[in-house]
């Protein structure tokens, strides 16, 4: 079976992390042809571990082994292994390998340092699909740290020797400080569902009876695990109030922002939301209000953050609005879900029937395209404004990256913005009965869409 050696996926891209950092200074172009290997031959397993598992009559896969025994507790470390694990690994994996090959000619003047921002890039893959094949919450927390570190040394890869280097080394710090703040929460949460559980690993955690037994026992503490676990999504994918620190974090390279967009980090905690979401369907308690709760902040970023890109004329900062606003979508859409289709034991293909996993494999496509226009249209100490001179360039040269600009949706024949946006509300809107809330309240969000829809034709209407 090939899904007996899903366990190399994270661990492809970590070797070539040992290989360019021992002797990626003696390679061609610093060792980058050694990372595009790795994240290639870790996107092409991946490939073929989801095809045996759809091809296959599973509904979930999961292979141990011991790791630690602590007193009464047993951790492992493992592989865990469903519809949700795959359609994460194959577009982290395969969103990643293209932002690789673009790196060699983005940092081609780079000198030295080339070698260094291959062997980082390489730990930052190794941390985010160690974190999507993870089968226990604490080896997922390990990875969570790892990709953490890595975004800290990437953001702040131009910390020396450069014109700006005392405002990107604040960037960087400012990152690290502030998602360390969610993950504080994240591991409040893991000790309280090892107290309650008595373990870590998702088979024993996502079981129904077990679940329904605690919520019956301690509803208080689960729903408070609950919280914490997204408290750590809010940190990590720049969920309102924790979400200064992505257009910050736009102060590294242009690569580095589009792996931090489009493929890792702030996908990690779109992907805990929809992993966690049997610990608010089956709390029969308490878990509707927290899936309310999760609706409205995801809501309400959608929504601030969009108002936010409006007002800004730095072209990374508006590509980073428009990831927190989407990232906003696809914490409300999570947060609709019905139970039947948010577990992976009940429901072999994990979010079957909803916008998100269009908007998930749309979404990354999209945003390795805007900064990829990006990249190819501004240089680095340009300042990224928008002024008039520049925007006809774009006009001549990066079509797309205007459209993503000025309309509003992604890159030609994308109709991610179009079609799944519209979705999502409508069917944050049709929960809206299941909640003592003002129906009124619920309906801002659709009114707001369709007055983005309106602009966004006017602006259609007035480009050249």
């Amino acid at each position: 079976m090939i899904m007996d050696y899903a366990w190399l996926i994270p661990c492809l891209p970590i070797l070539c992390f040992v290989i360019v950092g021992l002797l990626g200074w003696k390679m061609r172009e610093g060792g980058g042809f050694v990372a595009i290997l790795g994240a290639a031959a870790a996107c092409v397993l991946s490939i073929l571990v989801a095809y045996e598992f759809i091809s296959g009559d599973y509904t979930s896969y999961t292979y141990d082994m011991k790791w630690l025994i602590i007193g009464n507790f047993e951790i492992n470390f493992g592989v865990y292994i469903d519809g949700l694990t795959c359609i994460m690994m194959l577009f982290s994996s395969f969103i990643s390998t293209m932002i690789f090959v673009y790196s060699i000619g983005y940092m081609d003047d780079q000198g030295a340092k080339k070698t260094r921002y291959y062997g980082e890039i390489s730990l930052f893959l190794t941390g985010m699909l160690g974190l999507i094949v993870s089968s226990n919450f604490l080896q997922m927390f390990i990875f969570w740290e790892i990709m953490g570190l890595c975004s800290y040394l990437l953001i702040g890869f131009w910390s020396y020797d450069h014109p700006e280097a005392k405002e990107k080394s604040s960037a960087a710090k400012k990152a690290f400080l502030v998602t360390r703040a969610g993950d504080v929460c994240l591991m409040g949460g893991l000790f309280i569902m090892l107290y309650l559980f008595k373990s870590l690993d998702y088979v024993n955690i996502f079981d129904m009876s077990a679940i329904q037994s605690v919520a019956a026992s301690e509803p208080i503490l689960l729903t408070l695990a609950g919280l914490l676990v997204f408290g750590g999504v809010i940190g990590k994918s720049a969920q309102f109030p924790l979400h200064d620190w992505l257009p910050d974090a736009m102060a590294g390279p242009t690569t580095v922002s589009a792996l931090i967009h489009a493929a890792t980090m702030v996908k990690a905690g779109v992907y805990l939301t929809a992993r966690a979401m049997p610990l608010y369907v089956f709390n029969a308690e308490y878990g509707q209000n927290v899936l309310l709760f999760i609706g409205f902040i995801g809501g309400f970023t959608a929504i601030f953050a969009a108002s936010m890109a409006l007002n800004n004329f730095n072209i990374k900062k508006v590509l980073a609005y428009s990831t927190l606003s989407q990232l906003g979508y696809m914490i409300l859409a999570l947060s609709t879900r019905l139970p039947r289709r948010c577990l992976p034991h009940a429901e072999p293909r994990v979010l079957q029937g909803s916008p998100v996993p269009l908007f998930r494999i749309g979404h990354p496509l999209y945003r390795y395209g805007g900064h990829a226009s990006h990249g190819r249209t501004a240089q680095e100490d340009s300042g990224h404004r928008l002024d008039d001179a520049l925007w006809m360039y774009l006009h001549r040269r990066s079509p797309d990256l205007q459209r993503i600009l000025v309309q509003g949706y992604g890159p030609r024949g994308s109709h991610e913005c179009r079609i799944e946006r519209r979705d999502i509300l409508r069917r944050a809107l049709r929960t809206r009965n299941r909640h003592s809330v003002h129906d009124s309240i619920l309906h801002v969000p659709y009114v707001v869409h369709d007055i983005h829809r309106r602009t966004r034709r006017e602006c259609k209407a007035l480009s050249p």
